[in-house]
């Protein structure tokens, strides 16, 4: 596309953004095109009507109707990715502290990262009203890891490295001018080694609000009911809050944050606790095409249980990554391609679950 092509040699040409967000809504891809009008929103010197037009080219995009798809493949490594502190487990038998060795896995193998959405969206004219428009959607969508393209052996040897979780929600959308509410029941199955690890049944409801600066806010709570067949212990509920902060800083650089709680409540300790995670990323345009995303993040977990062997199994954890994309290399169907790096530190209160985990993915990813 010319227009990207002009902003990928000067990015700080807001008239050309401005044509290029149009163009990717007339053309319906729509993850771009909001992208594109929220930057130009950053610009201090666009007229007031522009302001409110791109306002209006936002709402539509939220009240969007038809059919979408947007799809994410990458080359991940599985197996043995994490850099443990200890092998050594110190297990307290009546007062006596017994050290034991875990046996773990040192093999990885090369997988199959992927995720994959499709929705539906219809207009509800009977639920709509003067100032705002009312939504019905139907979602499904399958994310995970899997071994079994590339690896060797036989077929329980290949999904050994499985973890694939899909689903289906159905739910209500109210646009405003410049907010919406989203009221989502859903259900989700996780498969791990071609098991059944857990069912979900729950809903979520997101409030979102917008400005005429480009700045997003938005908060979503989140309810759960959990059924494990394969471990009744783990049978439970969890609340999770999150609440967020987009802020379109120039037409070139954005910054955003986000508070997350989750409530874990179940028999088993593993699965009992308390988990508090901030997260800080940005977007910005290098240049030449060139997009860089870069986020960090730390996260306090504390089990409501102590094991009897090995006491208290609080956690400090950290990490950052950095995604680099190119926006003037388009596939077939709009696909682009990305590298993911990072770096994760789980800091337990016993070491011997401790670790450093590095990760490094090229993929493919279309979000229209």
């Amino acid at each position: 596309m010319i227009l990207a092509e002009i902003l990928s040699r000067n990015p700080d040409l807001v008239r050309v953004r401005l044509e290029l967000a149009r163009a990717y809504f007339v053309s319906e891809q729509w993850a771009r095109a909001r992208s594109e009008f929220l930057s130009v929103l950053s610009s201090g010197d666009i007229p007031e009507l522009v302001r409110q037009n791109i306002l209006r080219f936002l709402r539509a995009i939220d009240a969007r109707r038809g059919f979408d798809w947007d799809a994410d493949f990458s080359l991940v490594r599985l197996g043995a990715t994490r850099n443990y502190a200890s092998n050594t487990l110190n297990l307290n038998l009546g007062g006596a502290t017994l050290p034991f060795t875990l046996n773990r896995d040192n093999e990885s193998v090369i997988g199959l990262g992927f995720s994959l959405n499709l929705s539906r969206r219809e207009e509800l004219p009977f639920l709509s009203g003067s100032r705002y428009g009312a939504l019905g959607f139907a979602r499904i969508f399958a994310n995970g890891e899997t071994g079994r393209f590339f690896a060797g052996g036989e077929n329980d040897r290949k999904s050994e490295h499985d973890d694939i979780s899909f689903g289906a929600e159905v739910g209500m959308r109210f646009v405003w001018p410049t907010s919406s509410i989203t009221v989502a029941p859903s259900v989700r199955r996780r498969i791990v080694e071609k098991t059944t690890q857990e069912d979900r049944v729950g809903a979520r409801v997101t409030f979102l609000q917008r400005d005429s600066h480009g700045t997003t806010y938005s908060f979503s709570p989140a309810w759960y009911d959990i059924n494990s067949p394969r471990d009744d212990s783990r049978d439970g509920r969890t609340l999770t809050l999150s609440a967020s902060l987009n802020y379109s800083i120039t037409p070139r650089a954005s910054l955003g944050a986000q508070l997350y709680f989750e409530d874990r409540d179940a028999d088993s300790l593993f699965d009992d606790y308390k988990r508090s995670r901030l997260t800080a990323y940005g977007g910005f345009d290098a240049g030449f095409g060139i997009g860089l995303q870069p986020s960090a993040y730390i996260e306090r977990r504390t089990f409501d249980q102590d094991s009897l062997l090995y006491g208290g199994l609080d956690e400090l954890n950290f990490g950052m990554g950095l995604t680099i994309d190119s926006s003037r290399i388009i596939l077939p169907n709009g696909f682009t391609p990305y590298i993911r790096l990072g770096l994760d530190r789980i800091g337990s209160s016993v070491e011997a679950f401790s670790y450093w985990e590095p990760y490094g993915t090229i993929g493919l990813e279309r979000h229209f």
